[in-house]
């Protein structure tokens, strides 16, 4: 059940919240994020911190397609939904920082637009005015967005983003323009907003592959698995049957564990390992 607080204020960025088809198309423009901002001593940033809408972003933009909402809504860190890529830029940024969006050509040389990744990835958008409420900083969304982009960033650089690695792989940082209800005249206003770029994972969460007991008001049950299989997608797009059993579990366990030490050994610390975050996927791999 969707409130009408959530539904108004989706609507004034241009989204939906109904789980179907949005063809909501972004212009995506490069941005690295500054120095986490975080101290209540200074008023909020307005807009995205060194960032000028005026520069020529030509041959370095790119455009994608907003294709279903996965997480929106008030006091949350981030906006999360599907998309795919449109238009990519001409001129990508270093591959060893972030996964391109476009194809690679046969011909490396070519000069000519390459097409876009055919993939569905996932936008993250940070927008302050979907923050939870805190009255000790004024404005944590840079600091959100900052802090994840730099820890994908960092996995990319070590190579350890994309499949076989537990991190899903990392398309970059850019900053989208949205729309943003109206003026006192009617017309529509717009605003910057901070987003990040992921694979899509095509697969369930553990909570979506168990059950909890005894939910009562704060106290939150125990995790059971289901004992009937699941449809999950896999290589072709073939959906094969899974069961969560004792020998699955105890393997994403071991994936799981694996890459979160691969992170404390490069230096992250991964937070909110909770089981709707953790992924089964069957692409790219068996389980």
């Amino acid at each position: 059940m969707v409130s009408n607080r959530v539904k108004g204020r989706v609507n004034e960025l241009g989204f939906d919240v109904p789980k179907r088809p949005l063809k909501v198309e972004l212009t995506l423009f490069p941005y690295e994020p500054v120095r986490p901002y975080g101290t209540p001593a200074y008023h909020s940033p307005r807009g995205v911190r060194n960032f000028d809408p005026k520069a020529d972003f030509a041959r370095t933009q790119a455009k994608v397609q907003i294709e279903k909402i996965i997480r929106v809504g008030p006091e949350r860190e981030s906006q999360i939904s599907s998309c795919k890529v449109l238009e990519a830029p001409v001129e990508e940024r270093p591959a060893f920082y972030q996964s391109p969006l476009s194809l690679i050509p046969k011909n490396k040389d070519s000069k000519a637009r390459r097409p876009p990744l055919t993939r569905k990835l996932v936008g993250k958008v940070y927008d302050n005015t979907w923050l939870p409420s805190c009255f000790v900083n004024p404005s944590p969304d840079t600091g959100y967005f900052s802090r994840e982009h730099a820890a994908y960033a960092y996995y990319r650089w070590n190579k350890k983003t994309g499949y076989p690695h537990t991190m899903p792989q990392f398309y970059g940082g850019w900053v989208a323009k949205v729309k943003y209800g109206t003026n006192m005249t009617g017309e529509p206003q717009f605003k910057y907003v901070g987003l990040i770029l992921i694979e899509y994972i095509d697969g369930r969460s553990i909570e979506d592959l168990c059950f909890r007991e005894d939910i009562e008001e704060g106290y939150i049950g125990e995790l059971c698995p289901y004992e009937f299989s699941f449809g999950i997608s896999g290589e072709g797009n073939q959906i094969r049957r899974v069961t969560f059993d004792e020998k699955n579990r105890q393997l994403v366990i071991q994936i799981m564990l694996h890459g979160i030490c691969q992170g404390f050994q490069l230096g992250v610390e991964h937070h909110e390992i909770s089981p709707k975050n953790v992924f089964v996927t069957l692409k790219n791999g068996m389980v």
